[in-house]
């Protein structure tokens, strides 16, 4: 449902008066995605136009992790230490 939404969100966003497609109002999900495309879409598709963009946040996401696990896991060196010290 949202890869078509998507298409034609972008659809949209590249015509002429940024409403080339006009959805049903029972499509209020899709009708509210394709404003907010509308909305963001010098933000949304910088990676487009700009080659050294990312497209995604992966990058992101992966600088904080160990600071979440170690978040949601406080003492977890200490019971690894814990296992390394018990016999096999």
């Amino acid at each position: 449902m949202y890869a078509t939404a998507f298409a034609l969100s972008f659809y949209a966003v590249n015509s002429l008066d940024g409403f080339g497609i006009l959805l049903e109002p029972k499509h209020k999900e899709m009708i509210t995605f394709q404003k907010r495309i509308i909305k963001y879409r010098d933000h949304v598709f910088t990676f487009l136009y700009h080659p050294d963009v990312p497209p995604d946040n992966n990058g992101s996401e992966r600088a904080i992790r160990n600071v979440k696990v170690k978040k949601k896991y406080p003492d977890s060196s200490k019971y690894i230490m814990l296992l390394k010290t018990l016999p096999s």
